[in-house]
This record gives C-alpha cells, sequence and structure tokens, in this order.
C-alpha cells in the first residue's frame, strides 16, 4: 500500500491512498480533512492520471510558477481538487468530494 499525503500547518490534510487492487481496478481511497469535518472515501483513477498529476505536482512545486494550477479529478465528477500558489508562494487547495454523481451530500473547501 501506497500513501500519498499533503498536509497544511493547521494539520488539515488530503490523503490519496493506493491499496493493492488499484493497479488492477484504479480503486483509490481519498481522505479529507478540514477544520472539524472529515471525509473518506472511493475515486477511480488510472495509473497514469495519478503519475500525471504528481509529475505536474512536482513540477509546479519545484518550478513555483505562481499564475499555473494544476487539478485532480475522476472520471465520475465525484472529486476535484484544484491546488494554486498565492501571491505569498503557499500552495491553495480547493475542490470538493461528493458520495455520488446523483446526490447533493458533499464536502466543498475553499
Amino acid at each position: 500500500m501506497e500513501d500519498v499525503l499533503i498536509q497544511g500547518n493547521n494539520k488539515d490534510h488530503l490523503k490519496i491512498i493506493l491499496k493493492d487492487d488499484f493497479k488492477r481496478h484504479g480503486k483509490t481511497i481519498i481522505e479529507i480533512k478540514v477544520g472539524n469535518y472529515f471525509v473518506r472515501g472511493i475515486v477511480w483513477f488510472t495509473t497514469g492520471e495519478l503519475r500525471g498529476f504528481y509529475k505536474d505536482l512536482d513540477k509546479m512545486y519545484t518550478e513555483m510558477k505562481l499564475k499555473d494550477s494544476l487539478i485532480l479529478k475522476d472520471t465520475e465528477n465525484t472529486f476535484n481538487v484544484k491546488f494554486h500558489f498565492n501571491n505569498r508562494g503557499n500552495v491553495i487547495i480547493t475542490g470538493f468530494i461528493k458520495k455520488s454523481f446523483i446526490k447533493r451530500q458533499s464536502l466543498n473547501s475553499k
């Protein structure tokens, strides 16, 4: 199992958990903690999508391009996260996760 943890100064975080069945099916577990709210859900990605996201995120961080932004979203439109720099060079993360495309239950972070 592999984990990717993106954590803020105040312990808020976005965690991407890749278990053994990710390679076969693309099943990914997402954990999001924002303030007093915590959600854990399943989203689906291909290996190429996550590999491309990681490369783009690494490039964005090393080059510190303030005007660029990076989006990670799943194919079912239940998970969408945007990364961008503010004027001080801090990474700002905004996005949402929904239980399903049909239902209106969601956690939005801005």
